[in-house]
């Protein structure tokens, strides 16, 4: 482990402003030297403040392991606010998460809500943000009585109503297999709610490796909350890669450093990714992205970089 941050840090000095060189340092320090890897952290998010790379679930477990629990949570919120699928995650079943899961949720919801009341009706963004609401209310439980069902992706309004109203959800299905016969995900649907019926036909097109597809087989019949089905077969975060470094640095130790690292504790859900739930957002929403400056500088004191500058942890 000391290698690979004495490797890093080479690679740091020739490029102290690389985001991923800095979130990675800070992935390497969590467990020895949380204060530090808070530091890489905050740098790392000062540089590219919304990306897919879990840095506020990085900046968070750098917090808890100095107990300062109000930044952590804070920290987890943005994290769900970049990306709501991480609040589906199993970790939430988990301490020291379960106990402070519910403050995480109800921000998110908060702060979403507070983003659509800015958004015009018929904004480019609003469909896509309400989506995520109405999921997040779903998966917790919260009352949906009130859903715009017409804002919604077939497969989303299908989810939802899977467990309260079959025929309906079966109704959009079909609708959604008259046009494309092949839908791997409304067939995955279809077999939850009748896997005598539909089951065989899911496992005949589905694209899933052997052993999830063997998972999916005996968990099916087991698992009759849907929310729990979804989460009975998980993978980790896939191995991501920076190409084509050569052409950034003139440098041997940053040329030569491909992965983007991830802490532990991550699973994402193979089904809740088949059904394509959560696809990630834009890179730009400039209401979410104001909203999560506000959030990083009451909630956590960091500027954005061009107003208080960014840290050089090199000096």
């Amino acid at each position: 482990m000391q290698r690979a941050i004495e490797y890093y840090q080479m690679a740091l000095q020739a490029s102290p402003n690389d985001s991923w060189f800095n979130l990675n340092l800070a992935v390497l320090n969590l467990r020895s030297q949380a204060q530090l890897a808070e530091k890489y952290a905050i740098k790392a998010i000062q540089l590219n403040p919304r990306n897919q790379n879990s840095a506020y679930w990085t900046l968070g477990l750098a917090y808890l392991g100095q107990a300062k629990e109000s930044e952590a949570i804070t920290s987890f919120t943005l994290e769900a606010i970049t990306n709501p699928l991480f609040l589906t995650m199993t970790l939430w079943q988990e301490e020291p998460f379960r106990q402070i899961n519910k403050i995480v949720v109800d921000r998110f919801l908060s702060y979403y809500e507070k983003i659509l009341d800015t958004l015009a009706p018929g904004d480019r963004f609003y469909n896509l943000l309400y989506e995520k609401v109405i999921l997040i209310r779903w998966w917790y439980g919260r009352s949906i009585d009130a859903v715009e069902g017409d804002r919604l992706r077939p497969i989303v309004q299908a989810v939802i109503h899977a467990e309260t109203h079959p025929t309906k959800t079966f109704e959009l299905l079909d609708q959604q297999l008259s046009k494309t016969p092949e839908d791997e995900a409304s067939h995955l649907l279809k077999a939850w709610i009748n896997p005598k019926q539909y089951l065989a036909k899911f496992l005949e097109i589905s694209t899933l490796n052997d052993a999830d597809r063997r998972a999916v087989q005996e968990h099916i019949t087991t698992y009759r909350s849907l929310r729990t089905w979804l989460n009975s077969v998980t993978r980790s975060p896939a191995k991501r890669e920076r190409n084509a470094l050569v052409l950034a640095y003139r440098n041997a130790d940053a040329n030569s450093i491909g992965a983007i690292l991830r802490p532990e504790g991550l699973e994402l859900s193979v089904l809740v990714e088949l059904l394509d739930l959560f696809p990630p957002l834009p890179r730009e929403i400039p209401e979410l992205d104001q909203q999560m400056e506000v959030i990083r500088t009451e909630g956590l004191n960091l500027t954005h970089p061009t107003k208080g500058g960014v840290p050089n942890l090199l000096r």
